[in-house]
């Protein structure tokens, strides 16, 4: 069976099944992607990675763009909105990057997985969606693993730890943004300002930080884009095909392939806060989506 007729099945436990099959390959691919920009962000500087992952992105969805009605693909209901969502995943690849460069793969993932429990308060803040005392419980527990890995206020910590939650915050708002966007937007169009932004966004600084990169960085830079793009759809593919709630648990399969491949290429291994400190998170927001149920 080709890969396409494979996706594209959607009957019975079966397509459950393979939804799930796809989401962990997903998780694999966003594992190798932040793989691939931890090496480059020791190679050259964070923002020229930013804008290698939105370019070379971008490349790889330019057939599904050009292949869209101009009209249809920039069509939106709220511009302003557009615009903001897409500059506020500036911050946030900055700051994730950022943290890629001085922490193990596993503590920025682990962190930066803190988001779903900020994407429950900003709904409740900002969008009047009903989260009850269960869903707020779940989000205080989950915030406890965040300070068990973060540690604020002890040596210990590496300061760094501060920049996936930051990530995590500006990502929860971006979400949001989508939630709001999706209202009145096509997925595609959303997607299109999206790359677009952030590609003018980091391309503006590129000529101040440019280094010329060697083949090897320049295969490395284009894996980016490609893992991003392979990733996301094989996600949405998988979330179109199974209920979330059942999807939702199988994301963290990212934390465990972030461990696998810190130790393996770069030989660092989570410590006991970190593990800790991911359990809770993990489980704070599995207990969300089943609310969600």
């Amino acid at each position: 069976m080709t890969l396409a007729r494979f996706v594209a099945r959607r009957d019975g436990p079966a397509a459950v099944r393979r939804a799930i099959l796809l989401l962990i390959v997903a998780m694999a691919c966003l594992t190798a992607m932040d793989t691939i920009a931890k090496v480059l962000t020791a190679a050259m500087p964070v923002m020229q990675v930013a804008w290698a992952r939105f370019f070379f992105l971008f490349v790889a969805l330019a057939p599904i763009f050009v292949g869209t009605p101009f009209r249809s693909l920039i069509r939106t209901g709220n511009l302003r909105l557009q615009l903001a969502r897409g500059f506020l995943q500036l911050p946030a690849n900055i700051c994730f990057l950022t943290a890629l460069y001085y922490l193990p793969l596993a503590d920025a993932v682990a962190v930066a997985f803190s988001a779903p429990l900020f994407i429950v308060a900003f709904s409740a803040l900002w969008l009047g969606e009903r989260v009850d005392w269960r869903n707020w419980t779940a989000v205080g527990i989950g915030m406890i693993g965040v300070l068990v890995i973060v540690r604020p206020g002890f040596g210990e910590a590496h300061w760094a730890l501060v920049l996936p939650l930051i990530t995590a915050i500006v990502f929860a708002l971006f979400q949001v943004m989508t939630r709001i966007l999706g209202r009145t937007d096509s997925s595609l169009t959303i997607v299109f300002y999206s790359n677009l932004v952030g590609l003018i966004g980091t391309g503006a600084v590129l000529p101040f930080v440019w280094q010329a990169p060697s083949v090897d960085l320049w295969l490395m830079m284009a894996a980016l884009g490609l893992l991003a793009a392979v990733g996301h759809y094989l996600m949405i593919e998988a979330f179109s095909t199974a209920p979330a709630s059942v999807l939702a648990p199988f994301t963290y399969v990212e934390l465990i392939w972030a461990a696998a491949i810190g130790y393996l290429l770069f030989g660092d291994l989570p410590g006991p806060y970190v593990v800790v400190g991911s359990v809770i998170v993990v489980a704070a927001g599995i207990f969300t989506v089943l609310q969600d149920r």
